[in-house]
């Protein structure tokens, strides 16, 4: 039996905002010395509005706050729950609720309990929230995941039909490559997905390939339902959405064709822009001003994590699996999530994420995305306001701020001055270095230079 959830419904609500955005188309490092540094509960939240405030406080403590943390039945949004079990969040005064591994809702398919204050924090795909900008402006990003790579068409083993890089190899161009693994598909039974976040990219893919629906033989299914039509034998080419199906599918010998992923780095069309999605953490405008200390804390932890599945995968897997195959009714192994976190959620680390931040011609820089989104949707008379990225975007300010803490606590780990004396404080500030919280780091640091002047 394929993996996957019983509720075939999943397909639909896991990135709904395409269904608006589709119109464009018709249109143990912590142990008792470091708790020692963390204030009692109920201390104040010391807190700045960020760069335009200049650098944090001194301290030698760390503020103890709740924050009730939200994540979707997904694989890349539950990769905080690494980080609860942990301990990740305690060590930087976060302490989560409403249970233990926070709440279980999808903020993109409904973002009311953030808007309500049920939760503070919650998983979600900024571009969920372009198509809505007009009226939901209480959005903020601040620390992203990775980007969604889910959306395929298959070929079944032993299939005679040729890839996009298979065309490619022999000489031809993307465009062309294309175009003719389009054309395998005519007069064929083809299964596409009934998530709305997979209707772009068939519109797309289809379009440029030269064909219509019209061509094929097609069949709407949920992603769950394409898997078990293709291992009965029952269609020539499955299109399903999803890391799950994808990786059964693969896992029994069926080629890609073509994805969104390769659409998206391959292609010059400028559609490509709109296939790409990013999942992260989000938060409210008002949260995120008021707690800006507290959300550069919690985004360290993130990128704590995520190193975590880098650099020590089984661990973190067995950290996260239980949690998210109990969540979303999956059967996944560690080899799966490895897969899916490599090639279809595409996690990023805080070394790697700067793609997303840097090159303005990348198809996933998400300044470039979001401008290229909204101007699809302002033609479209999906918006009728003016919009920017910042607008919803917040998390390449609390990465730039967390690299100026990190090059602050460089320059002051490098003054011989500052640890004279103050050593517990120097070996604290090494403590949160080392676990991305270079605010703290840099706190601790500023306040041992500060006894030595």
């Amino acid at each position: 039996m394929p993996i996957g959830p019983p509720d075939v419904n999943r397909d639909v609500n896991r990135r709904q905002f395409v269904a608006g955005a589709g119109r464009v188309a018709t249109l143990p490092l912590f142990g008792g010395a470091a708790a020692s540094v963390l204030a009692a509960c109920g201390q104040k939240e010391e807190t700045t509005k960020g760069p335009a405030a200049g650098l944090a406080a001194p301290g030698t403590t760390i503020p103890r706050v709740d924050v009730d943390w939200a994540m979707a039945p997904f694989p890349d949004e539950t990769v905080a729950v690494i980080a609860m079990k942990e301990g990740y969040f305690d060590d930087v005064g976060i302490k989560i609720g409403p249970s233990a591994t926070g709440a279980k809702l999808d903020i993109t398919s409904s973002p009311a309990p953030l808007f309500s204050g049920q939760v503070q924090v919650g998983s979600g795909v900024i571009e969920a929230f372009i198509p809505q900008l007009d009226t939901v402006t209480q959005i903020k990003s601040f620390v992203y995941l990775g980007n969604f790579n889910g959306t395929v068409i298959m070929a079944p083993p032993g299939s005679s039909a040729k890839t996009v890089d298979d065309f490619m190899s022999e000489g031809d161009t993307f465009e062309v490559a294309l175009k003719k693994t389009m054309a395998q598909l005519k007069g064929k039974s083809v299964a596409l997905a009934t998530d709305p976040a997979a209707r772009f990219f068939y519109r797309t893919v289809f379009d440029l390939g030269g064909i219509s629906s019209k061509d094929f033989d097609r069949k709407d299914l949920s992603s769950t339902n394409i898997v078990n039509l293709a291992l009965a034998g029952r269609v020539d080419f499955p299109a399903p959405s999803g890391g799950v199906e994808l990786l059964t599918l693969r896992n029994r010998g069926f080629k890609t064709l073509v994805s969104d992923g390769e659409m998206i780095e391959k292609s010059n069309d400028p559609r490509r822009f709109q296939l790409a999605i990013h999942s992260g953490y989000l938060t409210t405008k008002k949260y995120y001003d008021e707690h800006y200390e507290t959300i550069l804390r919690a985004a360290s932890v993130v990128y704590r994590a995520l190193q975590d599945v880098q650099d020590n995968f089984s661990r973190a897997a067995s950290d996260q699996l239980p949690f998210l195959n109990a969540y979303a009714g999956f059967e996944l192994t560690k080899p799966q999530l490895h897969g899916i976190h490599e090639s279809v959620a595409n996690l990023k680390t805080f070394d790697t994420v700067e793609t997303y931040f840097g090159d303005k011609e990348s198809p996933l820089n998400i300044d470039t995305v979001a401008k290229a989104q909204i101007a699809a949707l302002r033609k479209d008379g999906v918006l009728k306001k003016e919009h920017t990225p910042s607008d919803l975007e917040g998390a390449k300010r609390v990465w730039d701020d967390l690299r100026r803490y990190k090059a602050e606590s460089d320059k002051l780990f490098a003054d011989k001055g500052v640890a004279k004396g103050s050593q517990q404080l120097v070996a604290r500030a090494h403590q949160q270095y080392d676990a991305f919280n270079y605010l703290d780091s840099y706190r601790f640091l500023a306040a041992a230079a500060k006894k030595e002047s």
